[in-house]
């Protein structure tokens, strides 16, 4: 039965009704172990007047004590809804994991299928007279909206110096974060030219470039785009890094892991010599060095005799790790290319 509180209770939100007497939601009643003796009990207000939601309200008579079972009876739907919501949630999750996967596999298994002449052009585009340069950057951080470059550098395809300087920002003052990973500092910098003053110069280049390698190319060019330089449309991209992360085989949620310079150097055996990674011209040499290799390597023939030894060993074997059950996926579906 209805409370005759509500008699006296005309309005129809519940921020605007003032009474000493204790009206809460039939949930919030819930939460405390009681529930409406009947189905008349209570009035529908809205909650307040900026909400579109309703609830039900009840005063301390319109309820009594219940007992567990009914309490879990009452919020049983709730948790219905609670768990259904995250069953679509993983599911979805799940689905996505799986595109990923498929994804993955169709990528690794055309990165196996490509033979020398695929390989020869996607990476190397030399033909009929036609210019390639290397290119790397070192900034003052992460963000080319608003972070600057401090050393530009370019060479050719013979690893020929066609541009390497150091500029000072026309904005930042210190980059400590920064410094701390290339070492350039304000001092080195302060009686440099701004990157403006070689304006020309490296627009010419990048307009006689038919084809730029880097590692994150994206990166450096985003960089070079926030100063105004252009390219023209037809101009060929190169990432050494999305082209080694298959090659390496590390893979996280994403896919294949993105792997520093520094990694795919030591991958084959790079010497730096006394040159140090995060300089840009180091960087750039090493980035040709890295790209020539994987050139050399994906136009070699594999080892199928190495593979297949390698296979049955594993196969042998009554556990795999982590990494060996991704290696033996790997030979299994170079081996399935041969058949």
């Amino acid at each position: 039965m209805k409370s005759e509180n509500w008699n006296n209770c005309k309005l129809t939100v519940r921020t605007n009704i003032h009474t000493d007497l204790v009206c809460q939601t039939e949930r919030q009643w819930a939460k405390q172990g009681y529930l409406k003796n009947d189905k008349d009990c209570g009035k529908e207000l809205w909650i307040n007047q900026f909400c579109r939601t309703k609830a039900l309200y009840l005063f301390a008579d319109e309820v009594h004590k219940a007992s567990d079972e009914e309490v879990r009876a009452f919020f049983a739907p709730e948790r219905e809804r609670r768990n259904a919501k995250q069953r679509k949630l993983r599911a979805k999750q799940k689905a996505e994991a799986e595109r990923q996967h498929d994804f993955n596999e169709r990528r690794w298994k055309e990165f196996v299928r490509r033979d020398r002449t695929a390989v020869m052009a996607v990476l190397k585009r030399t033909l009929n007279g036609k210019r390639t340069i290397i290119l790397d950057t070192e900034t003052t951080g992460l963000d080319s909206s608003k972070d600057e470059i401090l050393q530009l550098s370019i060479i050719d395809e013979q690893g020929n110096v066609l541009f390497n300087e150091h500029f000072k920002p026309i904005i930042a003052t210190e980059w400590k974060v920064a410094e701390s990973v290339n070492g350039i500092s304000p001092q080195m910098v302060a009686d440099c030219e701004d990157i403006y003053h070689y304006f020309s110069e490296i627009q010419q280049i990048l307009y006689d470039a038919d084809t730029i390698i880097g590692y994150n190319t994206d990166f450096d060019l985003a960089f070079l785009r926030s100063c105004d330089f252009q390219l023209y449309e037809d101009t060929e991209t190169i990432d050494v890094m999305q082209e080694f992360a298959p090659i390496y085989g590390e893979q996280n949620e994403n896919g294949y892991k993105w792997q520093k310079l520094s990694a795919c150097a030591a991958y084959y055996n790079y010497d730096w010599g006394t040159a140090t990674a995060h300089d840009s011209l180091a960087d750039c040499r090493a980035t040709l060095y890295c790209y020539n290799s994987i050139i050399a390597e994906t136009s070699n023939n594999y080892d199928y005799i190495g593979l297949e030894q390698r296979e049955r060993e594993l196969l042998k074997r009554a556990e795999l790790s982590d990494e060996e059950a991704v290696e033996l996926k790997r030979i299994q579906d170079i081996l399935e290319m041969t058949v």
